[in-house]
């Protein structure tokens, strides 16, 4: 099924972890709290909405910091979220 534009949630926020094929992605964090954050300690941090986006092709041209949206359809209830990437945009400091 194609999903149309007007489905899609765009999620805007920074790469706090980077693996294989997925990254997570947090909202409202600087790029400094971005580098020194962990996926492992994110449940005890006082941060926004976090986001373990899969599908992630060359996950080597992201760093963790980097201002990223990302398009989804469909987001998991958890936390941090799960969701498939369908689009990922780098975002201008």
């Amino acid at each position: 099924m194609k999903i149309e534009p007007e489905d899609q949630t765009g999620i805007e926020g920074r790469i706090v972890e980077i693996s294989d094929e997925s990254f997570l992605v947090v909202e409202n964090i600087s790029k400094e709290e971005a580098v020194e954050i962990s996926g492992e300690n994110i449940l005890n941090a006082d941060v926004g909405g976090a986001y373990w986006f899969s599908g992630v092709e060359h996950t080597k041209q992201y760093e963790e910091g980097q201002l990223v949206r990302v398009s989804t359809s469909t987001i998991m209830e958890s936390y941090p979220a799960q969701a498939e990437a369908e689009s990922i945009e780098a975002l201008d400091e």
